[in-house]
């Protein structure tokens, strides 16, 4: 159970899964975002996974912290970013983001087709639901102070 970054590049995100005063709560959060990095970083990497289980784990975290086991990623984020148009517009970058993986055969749904996605775009959207994540995790806990 400890995360343990892989990319330095992303070192900023602050993503604190293993915070003891959260006990189990993020653990499903940690494992898929651990398989994320793990997909990224094994030889030969797998670019499919890597973006599958990082959207996954920004999803799972919503579930979460709106307390709606059953919630799709879209309604969650407007839920837990609200209504300012800014934070509007942040929602629907991330919901973009899902829509993305949604649209890649073999990352979401069935891999109908062979696609090449290359380590760069995979990188782009593990680091991007890392940030997310860790931004929804820092609010969180500011509020739950």
């Amino acid at each position: 159970g400890e995360f343990e970054p892989f990319d330095p590049d992303a070192a900023g995100f602050e993503l604190d899964l293993a915070n003891p005063v959260d006990g189990d709560r993020f653990q499903p959060v940690r494992r898929q975002y651990q398989r994320a990095l793990d997909a990224l970083s094994s030889r030969p990497s797998d670019h499919l996974a890597a973006i599958r289980e990082s959207l996954n784990a920004l999803e799972a975290l919503s579930r979460i912290l709106t307390g709606n086991p059953k919630s799709s990623l879209g309604p969650a984020l407007d839920t837990l970013l609200g209504t300012a148009p800014h934070r509007r517009a942040l929602a629907q970058a991330l919901k973009s983001l899902y829509g993305y993986s949604s649209t890649v055969p073999g990352a979401r749904h069935g891999e109908h087709e062979t696609v090449s996605v290359d380590y760069a775009e995979a990188a782009f959207v593990v680091r991007s639901a890392g940030a997310a994540i860790a931004m929804l995790l820092a609010e969180a806990r500011r509020a739950a102070y």
